[in-house]
């Protein structure tokens, strides 16, 4: 039989019997918020029920040599995420009826658990689980996120049993915790190759992912593929994908960014090492049904070390990709820029791009930042693929999926150039050094986004957001968030003004971090009346003047909507332009520069204007065949009533036109 006992056992019974040890191949502790609450809430529960059991999942064990006074020392093979979250709120627990019952014994509960080869998870664990003060010194000032996840957990639970108000009420919940909190117990026989059936196994009822199968997958291949001439023993290999995957884990762990992102970072990998198929289930198919399999003629032990060694470098560049701290300066800035435009499809094509320059030398991977010259041809693609976002994606409304096959292709080309798998750019990439090649891939990105943006469907894109039911324009458009930060943080960088921006690109929304100046729903006889007179049934009109690009401000603080319908000008100084004159960057521009004007129709136009020339300029576009034509850019702000606005339907009959525009476009200039 592969499996040796399958119990019931209590939390309690199980901490007494078994000596825990975590295999080093592991993910580390991954449970988040979510997870502890969701115990928590369940221990609460159980408190107050009146069944003698709760069941809260399985735990699969193999059996370690040694052992003494009855203690098992045991591999935790499957559920180490639940036993440590359960020592860890048991652990909390005992603190908290010690606290309030001075004097009076501690309960004896062994806590045995040891993180095979991780002295930075063991020394967290103790630390923070147990309690023991002594290894203060041994934390690192910067730890992996798995570390920090077992730091939160005991956190959590702290102040969990902190807020039970007695020693009674804890010690039912440690009661029942240990008592009535009951595990499913596999005990496999050591001789069993539990890899063989891993695949099968859930943890309450969460589906394994992708990189976890297809460890074991490789695993168990190991001892079935024939060796194959120079290769090497499957014992040896079994050891190097336990190695791989060690690392490969550490490197996903290094910040909280990476840490979920086991079969994202797999996926890209895979389009790139193997080549995209469309299909929905692609990527177990193309890697358990179709390459690592036992009858795939075309496997060996030898394939199965290269690809593990690949995906080891790869995971080290997709953490440097995400946590870019260790990148060079300009690297992480463009990194960060992709991040906050969306990288759609471009993951692939990145990673390929960085190892196909590093392939020459692999001490790149340990720290880029000392290859800031061997690294430039990535910032090239960088900036391109950026563009592409930005220009394609979201300014001109494309398809999310436009040119997805063929940038999927070129990142295959990248990674494994050969000549039968040309690049969608028809270049022989095998024959050319990563550099050249990352070069080429980077001109055919450009070239790609020259050829498919249209200012056409720029300004098709502004007329049907304001044909919408919402007529929401520019407000709320993604297009919009990326250009009033980028817009702010230009501002900021040219030393205009030295205070940084409050709205963090995280923290941005529209609700809280974007004021109309005009208002949304203004004041009727009053000011804003006056200054843009829109009159009778023109709510059209009226909707494409308030969403327009130049009348959205991007805040310092979040601004209560009670001064929404303030005048922008007043010599009581109880005005927006007053208030704009102490706020971020874009509202200080604006109050320089209108400080003699009244916000009229033209002052929204230029400053639109002004705001689509950065555009063009940052993103390397045009919006017309006559930039200097500051009436041309009208069509793009205010879409299907841009001749209503230019034949001054809401500026009392006075034309906008490059008479009105060209001296407040000056205005914003300086």
């Amino acid at each position: 039989m592969a499996f040796s006992s399958a119990t019931l056992q209590t939390l309690g019974e199980l901490l007494v019997d078994f000596h825990f040890h975590v295999p080093d191949y592991q993910r580390g502790y991954s449970w988040g918020k979510a997870q502890l609450e969701a115990l928590w809430a369940d221990l609460r529960i159980a408190v107050n029920s009146p069944a003698r059991q709760h069941f809260t999942g399985n735990v699969l064990l193999q059996r370690r040599t040694g052992g003494a006074d009855g203690v098992l020392p045991v591999d935790l093979v499957d559920g180490q995420q639940r036993v440590v979250s359960t020592i860890a709120l048991a652990a909390a627990l005992t603190r908290r009826i010690a606290d309030l019952t001075p004097g009076a014994p501690t309960p004896a509960i062994p806590y045995r658990i040891k993180f095979e080869d991780s002295d930075e998870l063991q020394t967290y664990f103790d630390f923070f689980v147990l309690d023991r003060s002594r290894l203060a010194p041994r934390l690192a000032h910067e730890c992996s996120s798995y570390a920090a996840n077992i730091q939160h957990a005991a956190a959590f639970f702290k102040a969990q049993a902190d807020e039970l108000p007695d020693a009674a009420a804890a010690q039912a919940c440690l009661d029942t915790l240990l008592g009535r909190f009951c595990i499913f117990v596999l005990d496999v026989q050591p001789e069993f190759d539990i890899h063989v059936a891993f695949e099968t196994l859930n943890n309450r009822g969460k589906k394994l992912s992708h990189l976890e199968l297809l460890k074991n997958r490789l695993i168990y291949l190991s001892s079935v593929v024939p060796a194959g001439e120079n290769s090497v023993d499957g014992d040896a290999l079994r050891r190097q994908i336990h190695l791989a995957w060690k690392g490969i884990y550490r490197s996903l762990g290094r910040n909280k960014a990476t840490q979920n992102h086991d079969d994202e970072f797999l996926r890209a990998h895979s389009i790139a090492y193997f080549g995209e198929v469309k299909d929905r289930d692609w990527l177990e198919k193309v890697l358990l049904d179709e390459t690592f399999t036992v009858t795939n003629p075309d496997l060996s032990r030898a394939s199965i070390g290269n690809y593990i060694h690949h995906l080891e470098t790869a995971a080290v560049w997709w953490a440097h990709m995400h946590g870019t701290d260790l990148m060079p300066n300009l690297h992480r800035m463009r990194l960060a820029q992709i991040a906050r435009v969306g990288d759609a499809f471009f993951k692939p094509l990145m990673l390929a791009a960085y190892m196909r320059i590093a392939e020459g030398d692999p001490a790149m991977a340990l720290q880029p930042s000392r290859f800031e010259r061997a690294l430039r041809p990535a910032l090239g693609l960088l900036e391109q693929i950026e563009r592409y976002v930005v220009l394609l994606l979201t300014l001109s409304g494309r398809p999310s999926h436009l040119g997805r096959a063929d940038i999927n292709r070129m990142a295959r080309a990248l990674m494994r150039p050969s000549p039968d798998f040309p690049s969608p750019s028809d270049d022989d990439f095998s024959s050319m050094g990563g550099p050249a090649a990352v070069d080429k891939a980077a001109a055919y990105v450009r070239n790609y986004v020259d050829e498919e943006f249209s200012a056409q469907d720029v300004q098709q894109q502004v007329a049907a957001r304001l044909r919408s039911s919402k007529h929401t324009g520019y407000y709320r458009w993604s297009f919009t968030k990326v250009l009033l930060l980028e817009f702010e943080e230009a501002r900021r960088a040219d030393g205009n003004k030295p205070m940084a921006l409050k709205w963090p690109w995280d923290k941005f929304s529209f609700d809280s971090s974007v004021e109309h100046i005009y208002p949304n729903v203004p004041d009727q006889g009053g000011y804003w009346d006056s200054v843009i007179p829109i009159h009778g049934n023109a709510k059209a009109l009226k909707q494409a003047v308030v969403n327009s690009l130049g009348n959205l401000m991007l805040l310092s603080v979040s601004r209560n909507s009670s001064v929404s319908n303030l005048p922008f000008a007043a010599k009581s100084g109880g005005c927006k332009r007053s208030r704009y004159a102490l706020g971020s960057h874009s509202e200080t521009q604006v109050a320089n520069a209108f400080k003699s004007h009244d916000w009229s129709v033209a002052c929204i136009a230029a400053r639109g204007i002004a705001m689509l020339k950065y555009a063009e300029k940052r993103w390397n576009f045009s919006l017309t065949d006559d930039p200097d034509d500051n009436a041309s850019y009208l069509p793009m702000l205010f879409g299907h009533k841009a001749e209503e606005v230019r034949a001054g339907n809401a500026s009392s009959d006075k034309r906008i036109d490059n008479r009105a525009l060209n001296p407040l476009v000056k205005l914003l200039d300086n």
